[in-house]
């Protein structure tokens, strides 16, 4: 049976309008923590209450760019997706001194807790603390390590300087190895077993973006160690976003210019 025409336009016509209700109502993706990091803390006071409404500001000291957030009713603040480099972190609030912390890193993967203590004082007044032991990492459950840029670019590499050998540093890894013939691995993509799993298990990204080959076998580009800014490798407890990884997840980030 053939419908009128008006009824197929409305037919088509709702269906147009719910097609668009679900998209709207559809989820925003979630910023990706394997490119950034995260910098939180508490701002607390001398009695070491928490102080709600104190505006902290990080500011990337490379490039000059800056956040503010305000500390929540329990003294807390976050900044998530913040890109990897060095960050002055300051807190204030009238009727306190400013207080500053400086030379505060943050690498691609990572949680940094950064908290602040006010004292009373005038606001122009600034207590700045220079250097701090890190603290032991209480905010996430990964395990894994960071490879720096000085790492990759002046330790030695086989395999035409691929950044891949470094992953015998990484505990729980084999030594990597090159596997298949010249002509389907062209570009000396290295593989490591992790905790045991099968190195199809493994996942490399490239500034967050999948770089396994469509057979899961290969690392498909292999970036210049001196264009390499750091590689986050996680081997365990990982957050939820990295999916089917069951052994190693490792991001390789690039370097980036600077306000300079």
């Amino acid at each position: 049976m053939t419908l009128p025409s008006t009824t197929r336009r409305t037919a088509i016509t709702a269906f147009a309008s719910l097609l668009a209700v679900a998209l709207l109502l559809a989820p925003a993706p979630a910023g990706a923590q394997a490119v950034k990091g995260t910098l939180l803390g508490t701002v607390t006071d001398t009695t070491g209450a928490g102080v709600p409404g104190a505006t902290v500001t990080v500011t990337e000291v490379q490039t000059g760019i800056g956040r503010n957030a305000t500390t929540n009713a329990s003294g807390n603040y976050v900044f998530s997706n913040l890109k990897d480099g060095v960050y002055r972190v300051e807190a204030e609030l009238p009727g306190f001194r400013k207080t500053v912390r400086e030379n505060v890193k943050v690498d691609v993967n990572t949680t940094v807790r950064v908290d602040l203590a006010l004292q009373v004082g005038n606001l122009a007044e600034a207590v700045t603390v220079v250097q701090e032991a890190p603290p032991l990492q209480t905010d996430r459950a990964d395990t894994g390590r960071i490879i720096e840029s000085k790492q990759v670019t002046e330790m030695p590499l086989s395999f035409n300087r691929n950044f891949q050998g470094l992953m015998v540093t990484v505990p729980g890894a084999t030594r990597p190895f090159r596997p298949h013939s010249q002509f389907f691995n062209s570009q000396d993509s290295l593989s490591t077993n992790v905790n045991g799993q099968a190195r199809l298990a493994n996942n490399v990204m490239l500034d967050g973006i999948d770089d396994n080959h469509k057979s899961g076998l290969l690392t498909v580009l292999i970036p210049s160690a001196d264009a390499i800014e750091a590689v986050s490798v996680s081997t365990s407890n990982y957050d939820a976003e990295f999916g089917r990884a069951g052994g190693a997840v490792t991001n390789v980030t690039l370097k980036s210019g600077t306000n300079q």
